[in-house]
């Protein structure tokens, strides 16, 4: 009698496992499914395993399926699928016709240099999940914040001014002065020649624009500007930069030359 006792829940206990394991090989199934679905392009299909990703454009290109882990998952009472390389999702459901994936790590695609940024001024965390990554990222209206910043930065770090010594001044000639202006660049993001320009005048001669040359951090370029020469006066010579930078879009301002300093995003967060 004993022994039939014991059989009992022995009985039990390996028709869980079996149905565990069961539930497991569906959930692979699952995942092999997804994968496919996205690396065919199978938005709908996606849609439909995986709701909240509705509104994502582009997923990792390198999710694999070779090296697949199913284990349980304590907080949904589902299971993690885990495809290596820090992705991973969680499947809910009783079996294929109910399985969804609820969340995700590493599935959606987001730029190294975006989340580099992201993560030096504090706008996101190394832990946050997909869904919290794009809710974050949705809200744009930080890159307004630092724009200003940029511009700001930008006046301090790029500097011009009439180099006396390259210069050449004429007077009394039909030939023209050539009025050297230097430009240096004491920031750490190379500014491109097309973002900005210089003016080179006297103040008996109106200002010539000079386009801009590319110039790597820390480094000096010369432009320069033929200008009349003198008469019986000696003329000033000016410069100035001016910034082409007011028609682009302010998330490739702020990703090209911003200075990040780091706790920009929890600044942000102030003025809101």
């Amino acid at each position: 009698m004993k022994k039939h006792l014991f059989f009992v829940p022995m009985l039990a206990l390996l028709v869980m496992v079996s149905c565990g394991d069961k539930t497991q090989e569906q959930v692979k199934n699952f995942a092999v499914d997804f994968v496919a679905a996205v690396q065919a392009g199978n938005k709908s299909e996606v849609t439909k395993m995986y709701p909240s990703a509705a509104d994502v454009d582009e997923f990792s290109s390198d999710l694999k399926i070779d090296s697949i882990q199913i284990k349980e998952d304590n907080m949904t009472g589902g299971y993690q699928v885990l495809l290596g390389n820090g992705k991973s999702f969680v499947v809910t459901g009783n079996d294929k016709e109910s399985f969804k994936i609820v969340c995700s790590h590493g599935l959606f695609s987001f730029s190294n240099e975006q989340m580099t940024f992201a993560q030096a001024i504090g706008w996101i965390k190394k832990n946050m999940d997909d869904q919290e990554l794009l809710k974050a990222f949705s809200d744009t209206t930080v890159y307004d914040f630092l724009f200003d910043k940029t511009v700001d930065q930008l006046k301090k770090s790029v500097t011009t001014e009439v180099n006396w010594e390259k210069s050449d001044i004429k007077g009394f000639t039909d030939v023209k002065s050539t009025i050297v202006s230097q430009v240096t660049n004491n920031g750490s993001h190379t500014i491109k020649g097309e973002d900005y320009n210089v003016s080179i005048w006297s103040n008996m001669a109106d200002p010539v624009l000079v386009k801009g040359k590319d110039i790597a951090p820390k480094e000096t370029i010369y432009l320069s500007a033929r200008l009349p020469a003198e008469g019986a006066a000696r003329q000033m010579y000016y410069s100035a930069l001016k910034f082409n930078i007011s028609g682009m879009p302010k998330r490739e301002v702020v990703s090209r030359y911003y200075e990040v300093k780091g706790g920009e995003y929890e600044e942000f967060l102030k003025t809101k």
